[in-house]
């Protein structure tokens, strides 16, 4: 029978952050006492050439939660993410960013809501930065009445959740297919679980407790993978998803205008903090092309 909650992260050349996620993780399912057939962490390496196999080899050694295996070769950023997918088969799955922030207490929150509602189709953990607009906790009954509620009070949510750590969705209905079909987008994983998630009537739990940050100093980006149309990716995600639920409100333009005043806001509070903070993604010429985009919209906007 398989575990309630899968837990998979994807992962390359990236063994600092990782090792602070998984000792996190370690740390918590000690403090729990879950079993491994209630809580199984899988860690899918995409051909790491850093020390991470050495580590993943030694914690799954020590901890039988852990389920470790290895590409034997770099199969894309995306690819893994679905490799995720397929190997988180517990009746829930959360596919975690291997740079993410672990909050006390996650795994117990988390799991006590599953618990309470094991027929739940989505558990959505905003990153605890974020200002989400929405009522926290709330309980919309169907993924569309979430999407609704953010076409009317902030439909840049939709955006924010497609970091894929915000999501803990029921396995059973993830399309495996539209996410392989989706891969030419920057978000397969959120055609993957909204998908199943808009055909079958499950309810949607917006949380209201901390679980993961995203680190102000962030990770280079994913083997040198920048995402090229971002913006665009964005925007296709949310029109299917207007046109699909037949929500006639939800403006996908105002939510991708929003990603960009608070990137401004952002970038104009401490310019230079934003520098520290990206600089690792700032040594990339794509990441500088991306960036000088942005500052050239805004120029525009203002004549």
């Amino acid at each position: 029978m398989p575990e309630r909650l899968s837990i998979a992260i994807p992962t390359r050349n990236r063994l600092p952050y990782l090792r602070d996620l998984l000792g996190a993780f370690e740390a918590q399912i000690r403090e729990t006492g879950v079993t491994p057939d209630e809580v199984r962490l899988y860690i899918s390496d995409n051909a790491a050439t850093d020390e991470t196999p050495a580590y993943c080899e030694a914690l799954a050694a020590r901890l039988p939660h852990v389920l470790y295996s290895r590409n034997p070769q770099n199969i894309g950023a995306a690819a893994n993410v679905r490799r995720c997918a397929r190997l988180a088969a517990g009746r829930h799955a959360w596919i975690l960013g291997d740079d993410e922030l672990l909050e006390p207490g996650a795994l117990r929150h988390v799991l006590a809501a599953l618990a309470a509602e094991p027929d739940l189709g989505l558990l959505l953990l905003f990153d605890t930065h974020y200002e989400s607009r929405l009522p926290q906790p709330s309980r919309p009954p169907t993924y569309r009445d979430y999407a609704a509620a953010c076409a009317r009070l902030n439909p840049h949510a939709l955006i924010e959740t497609t970091l894929v750590s915000s999501n803990v969705y029921r396995s059973d209905l993830f399309d495996h297919a539209l996410a392989e079909a989706s891969d030419r987008t920057d978000f397969p994983h959120s055609y993957g679980w909204t998908a199943g998630l808009m055909r079958t009537p499950a309810a949607v739990l917006v949380a209201g407790f901390p679980a993961i940050t995203i680190r102000p100093r962030r990770a280079a980006s994913v083997d040198g993978e920048w995402p090229q149309h971002l913006e665009q990716s964005w925007l296709e995600l949310l029109r299917w998803q207007r046109d699909t639920m037949q929500l006639g409100d939800l403006s996908p333009e105002a939510a991708v205008a929003e990603v960009r005043r608070r990137w401004l806001a952002r970038v104009k509070r401490n310019p230079w903090a934003y520098l520290r903070d990206n600089l690792a993604f700032l040594k990339d010429p794509q990441a500088w092309r991306f960036f000088l985009k942005r500052l050239g919209f805004h120029s525009r906007k203002k004549r």
